[in-house]
């Protein structure tokens, strides 16, 4: 996801109305820019800000003035003047590629709305969902949320939390801000867990962009959905896409987000300036001559043999941009890569990192929990550590202990003592490995800088989610599977860990090909109609088969037949194509 600046001292702010005009509260607005450049800041309005009515001008105009802060080299980041009912107006008047293009934050609220969700989920662009410009700055003194507001605008905050009371009345409805009511959340779970991405916005808007263009949450559900070795497709729908007429290939590879690389002076800093969405991506696919011939011609002068790339000791990375256009200096041909286990703590430890998340995790400390080995208390959830230990015996927990510290056979140690050193030992190496200790070690053979023409070539291969994407053997990514269930199992002390928790090379990603009698048979319905409801994602790619089409109609003609009878064959095989491609 692209980040756009925030502000700093001497920054430009635009202003434009994509809804309602601020003319009817001119005195409250101004105030309101008051407090902002009373900050540091610049103010730059667009011409019909300033109107005293409901729309902040006509449809197109509302649309061209949005479009002209982002293509203006002077403002730094846009505000909306004020809320209102009438942006979806100008939606069809905004230029995303242009948005796009030129990165700014947006802020606002209410019906704004119409502008922020679609600029995120179709953009991929970071937007904050706050104050508009003419409201709540004028408030005096300032209240809490106006100054955290302020504080989110610099980037100096990114967390935030409920306060302790809010204005029951609406704010229309009362001068200045009285918090008169205490905050109460009800829940109907003792306890609910959530993560993820979270987009504000306000529903009355988001229900009237359902199903239109600018409703891109689909594609950025699917695009954020970290991808983990544990979920794959099952055989019997592989067998199924198998016997489904006019399907001429079908490739299985694994594919995974959510494993942390390193390198020799990997530097975090550097490869977190992106446009991405995950910094990381591994494309582990069946080390076939047919797609090592493909990642040669971007190794021709490297070390990449084919024995290494089946073995998965040499991959070849490809790197996108950062947001300046610029590269990562730091990995290049021949840098040693540490690829990291997933996540360093299980969930139930007090270590544990809530960012991480997923059905893996989720059933990992299920089965902790339900087996006795996280403690709940009413504070914080920790890992029992006495059930670490409470197998052995007491003469085999003797000696761990005294190997552990080196303890005299003289000195005599409680069981208790004994079970935490050992218990906290086992629990340290764990955390130690997962987080020091890569899960697996391979080569970059060579780093390929990502164009346009390597994305169409590529396109089944390299996905748009990643600064930098490996093309590797699934026997790297089986590597790296084993290290980290060997680990939990030491973790666990058991010899095979549960189905439910275990870590698998499964078929997460699918590439289908159509045959070229796949014309009359709606091979891509009977396959959209499976997959879709399963909630599959799959690629197409029917490129053979128009090529083979238009090879046809230049044979015709080269072999003699009439001009009538070429152009009738043209027009023909033209209306097909088109059928094809309306209904495929």
């Amino acid at each position: 996801m692209i980040y756009p600046s925030f502000l700093t001292n001497g920054s430009t702010i635009g202003i434009c109305a994509p809804s309602a005009g601020a003319g009817k509260d001119l005195e409250s607005f101004d105030a309101c820019l008051d407090t902002l450049k009373q900050q540091g800041y610049n103010i730059k309005e667009t011409q019909h800000v300033r109107v005293n009515d409901p729309r902040g001008g006509n449809a197109k105009q509302r649309g061209d003035e949005l479009n002209q802060l982002f293509q203006d080299p002077e403002v730094d980041f846009v505000m909306c003047a004020k809320g209102g009912d009438f942006l979806n107006e100008m939606i069809p008047y905004i230029s995303f590629e242009t948005l796009k293009k030129h990165p700014k934050f947006i802020m606002g609220a209410s019906d704004p709305t119409g502008v922020l969700y679609p600029y995120t989920t179709l953009c991929d662009v970071a937007t904050i969902y706050g104050f508009n410009g003419g409201s709540s700055y004028d408030l005096q003194p300032l209240p809490q949320f106006v100054k955290n507001n302020l504080e989110i605008i610099k980037g100096n905050l990114i967390e935030q939390t409920n306060y302790p009371e809010y204005q029951k009345a609406l704010p229309w409805d009362v001068e200045g801000f009285v918090p008169d009511t205490k905050v109460q959340w009800n829940c109907t779970q003792e306890e609910l867990t959530t993560s993820g991405r979270c987009i504000g916005g306000c529903i009355d808007v988001l229900k009237d962009l359902i199903g239109t263009k600018f409703d891109g949450t689909k594609k950025f559900i699917e695009k954020y959905a970290d991808a983990y070795m544990y979920q794959g497709i099952d055989e019997h729908i592989i067998d199924y896409i198998k016997g489904i007429s006019g399907i001429k290939d079908v490739q299985y590879s694994c594919f995974e987000t959510s494993r942390m690389w390193t390198w020799e002076g990997w530097n975090i800093q550097e490869a977190k300036s992106v446009n991405n969405n995950y910094l990381y991506a591994a494309e582990y696919v069946e080390p076939s001559y047919e797609i090592y011939n493909i990642l040669i011609d971007y190794a021709k002068d490297c070390d990449f043999s084919y024995e290494d790339f089946c073995n998965g000791d040499a991959v070849i990375v490809f790197e996108e941009p950062n947001i300046h256009g610029g590269y990562d200096s730091t990995i290049g041909k021949d840098t040693k890569i540490n690829l990291m286990n997933y996540c360093s703590f299980p969930k139930g430890s007090t270590s544990y990192d809530s960012s991480y998340g997923g059905e893996y995790y989720e059933n990992l400390y299920e089965y902790m929990y339900n087996n006795g080995m996280i403690t709940v208390n009413d504070n914080y959830k920790s890992f029992n550590e006495d059930y670490l230990t409470s197998d052995i015996t007491t003469e085999e927990l003797d000696k761990r202990c005294r190997e552990i510290m080196n303890i005299d056979e003289n000195i005599q140690v409680s069981r208790s003592v004994a079970e935490g050193i050992v218990g906290n030992t086992i629990l340290n190496e764990y955390e130690y490995d997962t987080l020091f200790a890569p899960a697996a070690v391979t080569r970059a053979a060579n780093v390929v800088y990502v164009n346009d023409e390597i994305k169409e070539r590529l396109k089944e291969y390299i996905p748009e989610y990643a600064k930098y994407t490996m093309v590797a053997s699934n026997k790297l990514g089986q590597r790296a599977v084993d290290r980290q269930n060997e680990l939990l199992r030491n973790l666990l002390g058991m010899e095979e860990l549960p189905e439910t928790i275990t870590l698998a090379m499964k078929y997460n990603q699918i590439n289908v090909k159509y045959s070229l009698d796949s014309v009359n048979l709606s091979t891509g319905n009977n396959l959209q109609s499976y997959l879709g409801p399963a909630g599959f994602s799959y690629y197409v790619y029917s490129d053979d088969k128009d090529d083979a089409r238009r090879e046809a109609i230049v044979n015709y003609i080269l072999y003699g037949v009439s001009l009538a009878a070429a152009v009738f064959v043209y027009i023909a095989v033209s209306l097909v194509i088109l059928v094809t491609r309306n209904t495929a």
